[in-house]
């Protein structure tokens, strides 16, 4: 099947979260899974809508694609046609906007490799978790300022899982280390927070 029809919900969330960079062209796209799921990620957080295609919508193959511009915030779902080159989007079954899009070629990462399981009764909770301004904007830019946010701890130096209680998704995100700095010139003690690398080790 080379048409496929995803959530644009999904989509503008997946986009919130991808790569700019680019000496890392496979994360400057959005994963399109053959098992369903739509993933990103940019090396410090991960978006995954887990099983986000109806089985007779899925591709037969994974697919990495990159859209040329952002889907307007009224589109309901895209449609699009891995053999062709542009995005339509549609909502109450009107085309709203054809975006273009390219395919990128590589292996995106094993992306469940980073999907933290439950703690086992040695592994306490880590009760203090420090997430950076910068992180949580991309929060807020995934689902909107107003989304109510549920943030869980899944034991000591492993991966946050977010979730929102109005959309679809998951959010996997390294929390930030605290680690002491050299003093000052007035003596005093200075703290820094740096990012946790396994994420990005995954991803990189």
């Amino acid at each position: 099947m080379t048409k496929i029809k995803l959530s644009a919900v999904d989509v503008r969330a997946a986009m919130a979260h991808q790569s700019n960079d680019p000496s890392r062209e496979i994360l400057n796209g959005i994963l399109i899974a053959k098992n369903g799921d739509i993933v990103s990620s940019d090396g410090t957080s991960l978006f995954l809508a887990k099983g986000s295609m109806d089985e007779e919508n899925k591709p037969t193959e994974d697919t990495v694609i990159k859209l040329g511009s952002a889907v307007p915030i009224s589109t309901e779902w895209l449609e699009v046609d891995l053999d062709g080159t542009i995005v339509e989007c549609w909502s109450n079954a009107k085309i709203k906007k054809r975006i273009p899009f390219q395919i990128v070629l590589g292996t995106f990462p094993d992306y469940e490799q980073v999907l933290p399981s439950e703690p086992g009764i040695d592994q306490p909770y880590n009760d203090t978790v420090y997430l950076t301004a910068k992180m949580l904007q991309k929060l807020a830019k995934t689902w909107g300022k107003d989304t109510t946010f549920k943030i869980k701890s899944n034991g000591v130096n492993c991966p946050l899982t977010v979730t929102s209680t109005e959309h679809n998704g998951l959010i996997v995100v390294m929390p930030c280390r605290v680690v002491k700095c050299n003093k000052s010139d007035r003596g005093h003690e200075l703290i820094r927070s740096d990012a946790s690398v396994p994420l990005a080790r995954v991803v990189a």
